[in-house]
C-alpha cells in the first residue's frame, strides 16, 4: 500500500450528508482506503487515489485543535469516518487516528465511529478511560473467511472483528453490530446469517442494525472483478 503524505487545505471537519448524522460532524483522516472493500461507495468519489493509494493528512490534529478552538458551541461527538476506517492496518494512520481520537476526548467531545479493522490495544485502553464518550459500531457480515476475504480482501478477519466485541464489552462499552452491508443472494442468506447471529449471542450483543448494499455501478464492476466467474458472483448477477 502507498501512503502519500498531504497536508489538508479544507476543514477537518464537515458536516454529513446522512440524516442520522445531522447534529455529528464527520472526519476523516486519509482518502482512500487499506481495506479495498468491494462494495466501497468511496472508491467512485471525484477525489478517490485509486486503488493501492492512501492520501495520509498530515496536519490533522493541529487544524483540529484550531477549529475546536474557534467554535462557540463544540460538538458532543465527531464521527470517524464516512468514506475510510479508521482503524486501517497502516501504523501511520494509526498513529493519526490515535492523536485525533485522544485530543477530541481529552476535551471530553466523543467518538463515534464503525469499523471492519482490528481495534490495536492502546485505542481499547484508551477508550477505558473515556467509556461514557464512546459509540462504537462493528461492521460484519459473515464468518466466512473464503468470501469475507474477496469482498473486504484487507479488512480485519472475522475472528477480529469478534475480538474487537468482546474487547470492547469487557471495558463496558457495549458496540452496536452492524451488518453493513449486507449483498442480496450473497451473504443474507439463512445459511450465512445464523452462525454469527449465535456466536454474536454469546458476546453479549442483543440487536443488530443492518443495511443491504446498493448497486452503484462502480460498486457492481468492483464486486464482479473482486468475484470474478464464482458461484458466490452467480447469486448477485
Amino acid at each position: 500500500m502507498k501512503i502519500v503524505l498531504k497536508e489538508r487545505k479544507s476543514s477537518v471537519l464537515s458536516p454529513s450528508t446522512l440524516k442520522c448524522l445531522d447534529d455529528t460532524p464527520t472526519l476523516n483522516t486519509t482518502a482512500g482506503c487499506a481495506h479495498l472493500c468491494s462494495y466501497c461507495y468511496a472508491r467512485g468519489y471525484s477525489n478517490y487515489p485509486g486503488d493501492g493509494t492512501i492520501v495520509l493528512y498530515t496536519n490533522l490534529v493541529e487544524k483540529l485543535e484550531n477549529e475546536l478552538s474557534r467554535k462557540r458551541k463544540v460538538p458532543g461527538f465527531v464521527y470517524f469516518s464516512p468514506s475510510c476506517d479508521a482503524f486501517q492496518p497502516e501504523k501511520e494512520v494509526l498513529d493519526t487516528t490515535y492523536s485525533l481520537m485522544a485530543l477530541l476526548l481529552k476535551k471530553d467531545i466523543g467518538v463515534s465511529f464503525l469499523t471492519k479493522g482490528r481495534i490495536p490495544d492502546r485505542f481499547i485502553a484508551l477508550f477505558k478511560l473515556h467509556r461514557n464518550n464512546i459509540n462504537a459500531h462493528v461492521g460484519i457480515t459473515t464468518l466466512n473467511r473464503q468470501l469475507q476475504k474477496q469482498i473486504e480482501p484487507h479488512a480485519a478477519t472475522p475472528g477480529a472483528r469478534l475480538k474487537n466485541i468482546n474487547a470492547l464489552t469487557q471495558i463496558g462499552i457495549l458496540p452496536e453490530v452492524r451488518f453493513d452491508p449486507l449483498i442480496p443472494g450473497l451473504t443474507d442468506s439463512t445459511d450465512n446469517l445464523d452462525p454469527l447471529l449465535k456466536v454474536l449471542g454469546k458476546t453479549g450483543i442483543k440487536s443488530v442494525g443492518l443495511n443491504y448494499l446498493f448497486l452503484r455501478p462502480i460498486i457492481s464492476r468492483n464486486i464482479r472483478e473482486d468475484l470474478g466467474h464464482t458461484k458466490a458472483m452467480e447469486k448477485i448477477s
